[in-house]
C-alpha cells in the first residue's frame, strides 16, 4: 500500500449516480468508515493510508460518523482528505450520544473500561453541538452530507430536520438524508423539509436482507437510497464460513455468523453466487455487491475496506452489470437461507473480548 507521501496517479473518477433528487452525485460506491474485525487493530496512519489509496483509485465518498469509534473514524477520515478535499465527499451522521442522559438506549457500548449507554439524542442543541464536534474531528468547514443516524421518539422529526435546515444556511451542511426510518418516519422527515429534497437514506440491503419496506416508500417519495452492509458485514465477501470470526470480532456474535447460518449461507453462495462469478471471472464479493446496486431505486453502496484487495472489489462491482437471469438466480437462492443467532456468549468470552479490545486501546495511546 502506498504511504501518504507516495505520488499516485490520479485515475478517472468511478461512474457516479444522482443522490435522490438533489443535485449532488455520489460514486456507486461509498467508502464505510466503520472498522470492525481486522481493520479495527489497525494504526490510525495505516487506515488513513488505506483511505488515501481508495480516494486514488477514484472511490471518493466517505461515509463516517461520530459513533464509530467515538470520534476515532472521523479523525481518521479527516486525516486521510487532507491533503485531497476538494475532491473527496464527506458523509456522517449525528443523533446518537454517549455523553448525554437524554433518549432511548440503542445499545451498550464498553468505552475505557466501563459500560456506556448509546442514547438517541436528536435534540436541537445535541445536533447543533454534534455538527460542530464532527467538523473539529474531520478538520473540514462543511459535511457535505449529514444524516440522522436514528429517530428519537421523544423529539418531534420536523424539529430534527428543522435544526439541520439552519445548519444548511449556515453552510455547515450541504445535503440533508436519514438513516434507519421506517417508512412513516421517511414521509415525516420529507415534509419537514418543507420543499427542499431530502437526499436519501440509509438502510440495509443485500441477498441476505433483500426486503426493506423503506426503500419502496424511498423510491416513490424520490428520495436516494444508501444501502449499508451489502455484504452482510463480511457473510458475502468470499471469506471461509467455514470458521468463526475470531475472539477479537464483534461479528461472531451477529446471526450471519452463527454455526448454521454459515452452512446455510455457503450452500447459497456455491449454488449460485460462485457460478455467476466464474461467468464473470471475478470473486464472490463483487457479484453480491453488484445484486445491491442492481436493485431499483439504490444511488450507491457502503463498503467497509480493509484491504487493497477490497478495493479492487467495489471498483470491479461499480462497473458490473448483471443479468435480469442472474439477479434472479442470487435472489432465489438466498430467498431460502434464514440466518439463526449464535447461543449469547458466556461470560467468560464476553470478558476476554472486552480485555482485548482494552488492550488495543491500551497499545494505540502507547504508540500515539
Amino acid at each position: 500500500m502506498p504511504s501518504a507521501s507516495t505520488p499516485v496517479p490520479e485515475l478517472p473518477p468511478l461512474p457516479r449516480r444522482p443522490l435522490g433528487r438533489t443535485a449532488v452525485q455520489v460514486p456507486a460506491v461509498v467508502v464505510g468508515a466503520m472498522a470492525y474485525g481486522a481493520l479495527a487493530q489497525r494504526s490510525d496512519p495505516e487506515r488513513a493510508a488505506l483511505l488515501r489509496t481508495a480516494i486514488d483509485r477514484g472511490l471518493t465518498a466517505i461515509d463516517t460518523a461520530p459513533l464509530y469509534e467515538f470520534g476515532r473514524s472521523e479523525r481518521i477520515v479527516g486525516a486521510a482528505i487532507a491533503p485531497v478535499r476538494a475532491r473527496v465527499q464527506v458523509l456522517s451522521k449525528v443523533g446518537l450520544r454517549w455523553d448525554a442522559e437524554h433518549g432511548d438506549v440503542l445499545f451498550e457500548a464498553w468505552i475505557d473500561g466501563r459500560v456506556v449507554p448509546v442514547r438517541k439524542d436528536s435534540r436541537p442543541a445535541s445536533l447543533r453541538a454534534e455538527v460542530h464536534a464532527s467538523l473539529a474531528r474531520l478538520g473540514v468547514e462543511r459535511i457535505d452530507v449529514c444524516q440522522i443516524h436514528h429517530p428519537d421518539a421523544h423529539v418531534p422529526i420536523a424539529d430534527a430536520i428543522g435544526t439541520l435546515l439552519e445548519l444548511r444556511a449556515q453552510g455547515l451542511i450541504g445535503e440533508i438524508g436519514v438513516s434507519n426510518f421506517d417508512p412513516t418516519q421517511l414521509r415525516a422527515a420529507v415534509a419537514a423539509m418543507g420543499g427542499t429534497p431530502l437526499a436519501s437514506v440509509q438502510l440495509p440491503l443485500s441477498l441476505l436482507q433483500p426486503h426493506a419496506a423503506a426503500a419502496q416508500t424511498a423510491r416513490a417519495l424520490g428520495v436516494g437510497v444508501l444501502a449499508y452492509s451489502p455484504l452482510a458485514h463480511g457473510a458475502l465477501s468470499g471469506r471461509d464460513l467455514g470458521h468463526a470470526p475470531g475472539e477479537s470480532d464483534d461479528r461472531r456474535f451477529s446471526p450471519e455468523f452463527s454455526p448454521a447460518s454459515r452452512a446455510a449461507i455457503g450452500a447459497a453462495v456455491r449454488r449460485s453466487l460462485l457460478p455467476v462469478a466464474a461467468r464473470h471471472d471475478l470473486g464472490v464479493a463483487p457479484v453480491a455487491l453488484a445484486w445491491v446496486l442492481a436493485q431499483p431505486g439504490v444511488d450507491a453502496a457502503i463498503v467497509g475496506l480493509s484491504s487493497p484487495r477490497q478495493i479492487d472489489d467495489a471498483i470491479a462491482a461499480a462497473g458490473l452489470s448483471l443479468s435480469g437471469s442472474e439477479c434472479t438466480l442470487l435472489q432465489q437462492a438466498f430467498a431460502e437461507v434464514r440466518c439463526e443467532p449464535a447461543p449469547p456468549p458466556s461470560w467468560p468470552s464476553r470478558m476476554r473480548a472486552r480485555a482485548g479490545r482494552l488492550a488495543r486501546r491500551l497499545r494505540e495511546r502507547i504508540t500515539t
